[in-house]
């Protein structure tokens, strides 16, 4: 893992929250990172090694470790998103299966102004309570929570600029190796071709009703994508097919039901770009 200081921001390539009235009002002050621009060069790299913008204040760096620690015992992404947002609110669902043992939510927006994620039953999460630990800074929030309650969780984030949203866990539910070959050549950038490329990606653990498909870079759905089943070795799983490529910017999510019945989903980690 590689870490670039560019002033105050803190680019980790290779590689909440709140139900208290303190934490509701808005954080945004003068100077970085709201009043300084982020190359997006750089945010692009990040995302295509499968690292990530922290943005975070010369006072902060501590917050660096903090990540570290917590990324490193949640390596499983089961959402994923980065942006360019204008002011206002926005809402992301994401899927909390029951095999995920603890969950990690990691928010970094360039004008933060609040942050609020919300459980299964509509309830606030609240950052004091016994499953929860919290880390806050201006721009990044990073919440771990242990044993979160399965069913559709909610974030909500309002402020504007460079948004990274990255929830991971900690499962036996795995997207392993994902691959994107063409005559036995790895394609490594997304760019418009006239046929197909060979796509290969394996599943460990127990799952039904597994699909493929590619999102996009702010976890919109693109194209379903339909990968046969080659091989399975007791829970692991290998799947292939010849498959028309975005020619944008993509990532390659499995999504289906786990063994309770809770949908779940698991995510590529690397952006597939078209520039870096």
């Amino acid at each position: 893992m590689v870490l670039q200081i560019l002033g105050a921001a803190v680019i980790v390539a290779g590689s909440t929250l709140t139900a208290h009235a303190q934490d509701q009002q808005a954080t945004r002050q003068p100077g970085w990172p709201c009043a300084g621009t982020i190359d997006r060069s750089y945010a692009l790299n990040a995302e295509a090694t499968g690292g990530k913008v922290l943005l975070f204040r010369k006072t902060e760096l501590a917050g660096v470790t903090e990540d570290m620690t917590a990324s490193s015992r949640h390596k499983e992404i089961v959402f994923r998103a980065s942006a360019r947002l204008s002011q206002g609110t926005y809402e992301f669902d994401v899927p909390v299966d029951s095999t995920i043992e603890s969950a990690y939510f990691f928010v970094s927006l360039q004008c933060l102004e609040s942050i609020e994620v919300v459980r299964p039953s509509g309830d606030p999460l609240h950052t004091d309570a016994a499953d929860v630990e919290n880390h806050r800074y201006a721009a990044v929030s990073m919440v771990t929570v242990k044993e979160p309650s399965p069913g559709a969780w909610k974030v909500r984030v309002t402020g504007r600029g460079v948004l990274s949203l990255i929830v991971s866990a900690r499962t036996d539910l795995r997207l392993g190796s994902v691959s994107f070959t063409d005559g036995g050549e790895r394609v490594i950038s997304a760019a418009r071709r006239e046929r197909p490329v060979r796509v290969e990606a394996n599943l460990t653990g127990a799952a039904d009703q597994i699909a493929f498909q590619f999102i996009s870079s702010s976890a919109a759905p693109m194209a379903l994508i339909d990968l046969a089943l080659e091989k399975e070795a007791g829970l692991d799983k290998a799947f292939a097919a010849d498959v028309m490529l975005p020619g944008t910017e993509f990532r390659l999510a499995v999504t289906g039901v786990d063994p309770k019945g809770f949908r779940f989903q698991r995510v590529q980690q690397h952006l597939v770009v078209s520039e870096r």
